[in-house]
């Protein structure tokens, strides 16, 4: 699920619509969704230059 929630922000970030929250994406990483975030930030090359939200994750 964390793997496609961060997918579908980056979608809409390039697209200049709403986005989904970090802390959002941040507690479906949490509830074991982790290895999916990082490999959607890897892929998708999403949500890499932020540094508190990195550090958090």
């Amino acid at each position: 699920m964390a793997f496609m929630l961060f997918g579908f922000d980056k979608r809409r970030a390039v697209r200049g619509m709403a986005r989904i929250r970090e802390r959002t994406l941040l507690l479906w990483a949490l509830a074991g969704g982790t290895p999916g975030a990082f490999a959607a930030r890897h892929l998708f090359r999403h949500k890499t230059r932020k540094q508190p939200f990195v550090r958090w994750l």
